[in-house]
């Protein structure tokens, strides 16, 4: 498995746990804006078995297996989230925290849309 700089170095060092439901349930306990929860809702999935149950480990995996997880892949979505995640943040409407978090999810996703 990947490491998730996300968790690695943000999560990890808040104590936080890394299991992907109590990371889904947590993240959108720390943020405000429902636009970003409804992202970060999307891009976690409870119950996971591939990494921390996120989009971006939901790539690497493919990536490097070669297995699709669903039907058409994660990559589309990933690209899409991404795309989201910059016009949120370019948006000016998150507030400090929740930009933080924001700024760490499309990292993670920027990471893992660039491994070839």
């Amino acid at each position: 498995m990947v490491a998730n700089r996300f968790i690695t170095n943000e999560m990890m060092d808040t104590g936080l746990e890394k299991s992907p439901t109590s990371l889904r349930r947590q993240l959108l306990d720390s943020v405000t804006n429902p636009k970003l929860k409804k992202r970060i809702d999307q891009l976690y999935r409870p119950n996971a078995k591939i990494g921390t149950g996120s989009t971006a480990d939901a790539i690497r995996h493919e990536r490097r297996t070669g297995e699709l997880l669903s039907s058409k892949g994660h990559t589309q979505k990933g690209i899409e989230m991404r795309n989201a995640l910059r016009k949120d943040l370019q948006s000016g409407r998150l507030n400090d925290a929740d930009s933080v978090v924001a700024r760490q999810i499309l990292e993670d996703l920027e990471d893992a849309l660039s491994d070839k």
